[in-house]
């Protein structure tokens, strides 16, 4: 079983390849359950619970699954938050997709 604190350190490395200095202080990253409430860091991550990433203008919404592992959730996180990114009113068609 996967718990919050082991996913909150993949998430900000992805964070810190992708997003700038200046970006990163700016935005938000919340684990929240499907009803929208937050998650603490001993929380067990169950189908339907989410991550955000708030930046001023524009919000990313990750769903995570129970049966992921630490490093396959840090893969699909990277490569999904770098479509965001393309797409987004702050990295509007840029590729940050660093492998």
């Amino acid at each position: 079983m996967t718990k919050i604190y082991e996913l909150q350190p993949q998430a900000e490395s992805v964070l810190k390849l992708l997003l700038s200095t200046e970006e990163r202080e700016t935005m938000q990253l919340e684990f929240a359950d499907s009803s929208g409430a937050q998650l603490t860091s001993t929380s067990t991550v169950a189908d339907g619970d989410l991550v955000h990433v708030l930046f001023p203008d524009d919000l990313f919404i990750f769903n995570l699954s129970a049966a992921e592992s630490a490093p396959a959730y840090a893969e699909r996180f990277r490569s999904e938050l770098a479509d965001f990114i393309a797409t987004s009113t702050f990295g509007w068609g840029e590729n940050r997709d660093i492998r």
